[in-house]
């Protein structure tokens, strides 16, 4: 808060003379040094924009405050206080509903279709690993749905292919997304649900995509029209 607030704003000032210059360019600058090269531009775009107006509220308190830099310091702790509160409660709660629905037995018609992907993945898929594919499945079902939406197969994806040297791209993920929901025969089952993923549909994307690198390299990022 000092180097923001206080040390960047008044090299600002003294440069432009101007406060409302100096305001707006160390919001900028705050949100700027929030970029990772590491994440995809969206996630920048979105954080940049985020911390930015974080830099404008704090230094609109700043000036407001007649240049007292405490009530920011102590502002900015309380939202970060906040922030890891909701963070850490959110995630128990996810972790809490994934333990609960990792316990529930399929469906018959989920068992069946799970059978067929373990019969064409054969050896790969084991008993162990499709556990795993269950619980992580469930990690990733935010609403609790016992179904993934597309932004959360998206993030459900990018995970799987952290370590990977090749990613999926947006665009093809949303295509694959798709492409199995369009698959579908017509059923009365009230577990398949128009623009949702069951199980067993985010397991054959899961395995198409590890089973064929090549896939995630077809299309640019840039050609996704719904951004999550």
């Amino acid at each position: 808060e000092i180097v923001f607030r206080v040390a960047i704003p008044a090299a600002m000032v003294y440069v432009f003379h101007s406060q409302i210059v100096a305001l707006v360019a160390q919001a900028v600058l705050f949100g700027h040094v929030h970029i990772s090269q590491e994440a995809r531009r969206e996630e920048n775009r979105l954080m940049c924009g985020l911390q930015t107006m974080h830099g404008l509220w704090f230094g609109a308190a700043y000036l407001a405050l007649n240049g007292d830099v405490l009530p920011c310091i102590v502002a900015h702790t309380l939202h970060d206080l906040h922030v890891f509160v909701k963070t850490w409660s959110e995630v128990n709660d996810q972790m809490d509903y994934t333990d609960q629905a990792v316990l529930k037995r399929l469906t018959p018609l989920e068992a069946e279709e799970v059978g067929r992907i373990r019969e064409e993945a054969g050896p790969t898929l084991t008993a162990e690993t499709l556990a795993f594919a269950r619980r992580f499945f469930y990690a990733f079902d935010y609403e609790h749905a016992g179904s993934l939406s597309e932004c959360d197969v998206q993030r459900a994806v990018s995970y799987a292919f952290l370590q990977d040297k090749v990613q999926p791209t947006q665009a093809r993920v949303s295509k694959l997304f798709s492409k199995i929901l369009n698959r579908r025969e017509e059923s009365d089952d009230p577990a398949y649900v128009d623009d949702r993923m069951r199980l067993s549909e985010f397991l054959r994307l899961l395995f198409l995509l590890k089973a064929n690198p090549q896939l995630a390299k077809k299309d640019s990022p840039t050609t996704v029209a719904h951004q999550c």
